[in-house]
């Protein structure tokens, strides 16, 4: 005697559970279709049609000649207003008819005993009245029936739609801060990874570093002075910590090709750590701006042709045997004001010279000189 939990004298045990679907397949007149009626269906798609119902993936069956669409649960979502009345009907000719072209060629070479795959199809489909953009990850499998024969396609497949429109809107958001950056007039460059590689540089700072080729290489491999100079070090503890860095008016030599003089320019920068999703630091944005003619305005000698002569001068006056006159002369306190730009030495207190002592922050040589030029107007 038979268990009551033995369902083999049960010839629609194969179509039990599957939720709603499993209700709408067991309730339909399949005799009214070129199926027929379910005891009598082949035994794979009998197989295959538990396996769907049970699965929580979206899953369908297109079989015999007319194409009948069978699906699960799952695949409802998938469907919208299609379900549930794409049961049971021509999966080319009524289900999916909008997307008939794009699905054909696919639906004939499964019919013809190849399976297809693919991560990523775009198919216009009318789900909610309207045609609407539609991606899927799928796979097509041939299904043979007892005759050796390809009775049937087994489909799954995953909708991403909303991934694909997420990736393309940051995508395209990426685009326009790309073009923002492309048009700064400040320098930026983005690195990736504990060796700094050049994801992104702008216009700004490939002029920075000589319009040499930085994407796709480490600071060190592209930029190999910027290692002998401690930026790379700065770098490293940015990468590390997790702190960014705040540069002002630091030098940055570049040489252009190795054996090349050094061009010194000036920057302000900063050097702020990029997270990823999980918090944790995978690469630093570069930004800044080049001062070089900031920093050489407030300090003109830097690049003065003459400023070799006033040094030079300077040490001959600190070293001459007779004494320069102390800045308490009183020769100092009546001399006229006296301007000279091209050999002044470093950082007066205000940009014109003035003749007097207080005019500078320097040393005695410094002073002297100072002294001289203005005694030697009395």
């Amino acid at each position: 005697m038979a268990s009551k939990t033995d369902n083999t004298a049960d010839p629609l045990a194969f179509l039990q559970g599957g939720g709603a679907m499993g209700a709408l397949i067991r309730a339909y007149a399949w005799n009214n279709t070129a199926l027929g009626a379910p005891e009598a269906w082949p035994q794979s798609l009998k197989t295959l049609s538990a396996l769907m119902l049970g699965s929580t993936q979206p899953m369908f069956i297109i079989w015999g000649t007319e194409r009948i669409w069978l699906h699960n649960d799952a695949m409802t979502p998938v469907m919208g207003k299609k379900h549930p009345g794409a049961l049971g009907q021509h999966a080319l000719d009524v289900v999916w008819s909008e997307a008939r072209d794009a699905l054909a060629p696919l639906f004939a070479n499964v019919f013809a005993g190849t399976p297809v795959q693919m991560d990523d199809i775009a198919l216009e489909l009318d789900r909610y009245g309207k045609l609407e953009e539609a991606h899927f990850a799928f796979s097509y499998t041939p299904v043979r029936d007892e005759s050796g024969a390809i009775g049937g396609l087994f489909g799954a497949c995953i909708e991403t739609t909303e991934r694909v429109r997420t990736e393309r809107e940051a995508k395209e958001e990426g685009k326009r801060f790309q073009q923002l950056f492309d048009q700064a007039p400040t320098f930026m460059a983005v690195l990736r990874g504990p060796d700094h590689v050049f994801e992104y540089a702008n216009p700004g700072y490939h002029a920075l570093v000589g319009h040499r080729e930085v994407l796709g290489r480490s600071v060190a491999e592209a930029l190999p002075e910027a290692a002998a100079q401690g930026y790379i070090a700065l770098l490293d503890n940015v990468y590390r910590t997790g702190e960014a860095y705040n540069g002002r008016g630091l030098k940055y030599a570049v040489q252009i090709t190795p054996g090349a003089p050094f061009d010194d320019r000036y920057v302000d920068f900063v050097y702020q750590p990029i997270r990823d999703a999980r918090g944790e630091i995978d690469g630093i944005f570069v930004a800044g701006v080049d001062v070089t003619s900031r920093e050489f305005a407030a300090v003109p000698t830097r690049r003065s042709p003459n400023w070799p002569i006033a040094s030079a001068i300077s040490k001959t006056l600190t070293s001459s045997p007779t004494p320069p006159p102390k800045c308490s002369d009183a020769r100092l306190k009546s001399a006229a004001p006296v301007t000279a730009p091209s050999i002044r030495p470093p950082r007066p207190s205000t940009s014109p010279a003035t003749g007097t002592c207080r005019a500078y922050k320097a040393s005695p040589a410094s002073c002297t000189f100072a002294i001289t030029a203005a005694t030697s107007k009395t």
